[in-house]
């Protein structure tokens, strides 16, 4: 997908500058520029994000002249950037193992592949990619191990597997080991099932398999250790063990003793009630959006370009909002889906919107985000935000952290107060699907279920394909245990209008 928050080479600044071209890495960190990563190589002759690590950890006060909250941001940023030199987000490991996926499952002799390991449970970042690979004749498989120069003749990972296979995909310094497990075919949903979960889910299953007189084997399970028993699918091993199928995403701690069958699914969605169209910085017309979302059989959407504090996204006026709806009311006429008009608006550093309430009133649903002014202390970003939601016209507070998974941490929130506030004043708190962001994650997402706020599921989508990016967002409320009757975008239309006017109504009643 295009990198929508990628930065320019500093390395001709660094040059102009007469410092090393190796002091380049320091402007990875979100802020830091060529002339603070100049400042940062004379004064204190650090040339790396490690050594900078080590030095605001020693020594904090030694920089306080760049201020306060930029080193409190450099304390939070810094391990984000250097966990990233090991590991891959999962916008980069996921399609990555998808298509080695692919490759595998075209090799003659495989009868099964599959994602597995973390990449699978949807972990936000990634040490390895796994993959479970069922053979009936290896002899393609070594072929294509050889090409990619991995390492065979290595002892299986699981009891479950035959071999594991190791390689490495990426390039240069930006490499992530490749784990393929192989098993045979009639082990296949075993390796699968074992591979898949962290140690405390296979530890658990272990047990009850245990308890039952089974244990794991090449060719599948063994029952009292003389009796092999083949397992067609993930969902028979869960029966054996007395537990329904869990979504991968699930086969973590504590989160296998959640009930699925509650869980939101991709098949509940019926709209998406965040997206960006040619009018600010996205690429697609409202007509072109439109068209997507009857293509992925949605009942509405909602178009909600940025707002005009946001030049560098081409942000609207209040005069452009009123000649987009036109175009949005010509849209509607011949479209089978229901379009509503809507803005993502800034919340600016005071904690005003980025629009006045008249403007506000006008549109069908209003969503309020920061994109700018980060460093900011954690108690002033707090008011910020809280201001914000205490506006009635605010129906969605979305990304409410600012993350990009692997390249920054985002700004610092007491995330407690503003979900507190989000179900006092009925906002919404938005699951953003962007693989980039997945903000809010599992963790905050069970705190807002139990506060019983609303979460949509919303994949703020600016390039073409981007809307599919749903899936993330819906594994990642999974991960979250988020019930679909929390999910507003899984109401029909005529509920969602009815829900989104409400609000509109209590807005013009406190004003």
């Amino acid at each position: 997908m295009p990198n929508r928050h990628r930065r320019p080479d500093p390395t001709e600044a660094l040059q102009r500058l007469g410092v090393p071209r190796e002091v380049a890495e320091l402007c990875e960190l979100p802020g830091v520029g060529p002339k603070i990563a100049a400042d940062l190589y004379r004064r204190h002759r650090i040339a790396t994000l490690e050594g900078l690590a080590e030095a605001v950890t020693r020594s904090p006060r030694t920089f306080q002249s760049y201020g306060h909250n930029t080193v409190d941001r450099w304390q939070r940023d810094l391990p984000v950037l250097l966990e990233r030199r090991h590991s891959w987000p999962i916008a980069l490991a996921a399609p990555q193992a998808d298509a080695i996926c692919a490759e595998l499952a075209n090799l003659p002799g495989v009868t099964a592949v599959s994602v597995t390991g973390s990449v699978r449970r949807l972990a936000a970042m990634n040490r390895c990619i796994e993959l479970v690979v069922a053979c009936a004749d290896r002899s393609a498989l070594d072929a294509w191990c050889q090409k990619a120069g991995a390492v065979t003749r290595m002892p299986a990972d699981y009891p479950s597997a035959i071999a594991t296979i190791r390689c490495t995909t990426g390039r240069g310094a930006d490499e992530l080991p490749v784990l393929i497990h192989v098993a045979l075919p009639e082990a296949f949903a075993a390796a699968l099932l074992q591979s898949t979960g962290d140690p405390t889910h296979v530890e658990v299953v272990t047990k009850l398999l245990a308890e039952a007189a089974l244990t794991w084997s090449e060719v599948g399970l063994m029952h009292r250790e003389t009796e092999s028993i083949p397992i067609a699918s993930e969902a028979e091993l869960y029966a054996r063990i007395g537990l329904p199928w869990l979504p991968p995403e699930l086969r973590e701690g504590e989160s296998m003793l959640q009930s699925p069958s509650f869980l939101i699914q991709q098949t509940d969605i019926r709209g998406d009630l965040h997206m960006h169209s040619t009018w600010s910085d996205g690429s697609l017309t409202i007509a072109e959006l439109a068209e997507t979302a009857e293509r992925m059989g949605y009942e509405y959407i909602a178009v909600t370009d940025h707002s005009q504090s946001l030049t560098i996204a081409h942000g609207l006026t209040p005069d452009d909002l009123r000649r987009q709806r036109s175009e949005i009311e010509q849209v509607r006429r011949r479209a089978k889906v229901r379009i509503l008009h809507g803005s993502e608006v800034d919340i600016l550093a005071d904690g005003r919107l980025d629009f006045p309430d008249e403007v506000l009133a006008d549109l069908d649903i209003v969503i309020a985000s920061i994109h700018t002014v980060f460093t900011q202390s954690r108690d002033t970003m707090t008011r910020r935000i809280l201001r914000a939601l205490a506006n009635p016209y605010v129906h969605i507070l979305a990304h409410m952290h600012g993350r990009l998974i692997g390249k920054r941490s985002g700004y610092a929130v007491d995330t407690e107060q503003v979900l507190a506030s989000a179900a006092r004043h009925g906002v919404m708190i938005e699951l953003n699907a962007n693989p980039n962001r997945l903000d809010i994650w599992d963790e905050w997402i069970r705190k807002a279920v139990k506060l019983g706020i609303a979460i949509p599921i919303d994949t703020d989508a600016h390039e073409p394909g981007e809307m599919n990016n749903i899936t993330y967002g819906v594994r990642m409320g999974i991960r979250g245990w988020l019930p679909k009757a929390q999910v507003p975008n899984t109401l029909s239309y005529a509920e969602l209008k009815q829900r989104l006017d409400a609000r509109r109504m209590q807005a013009s009643v406190k004003r």
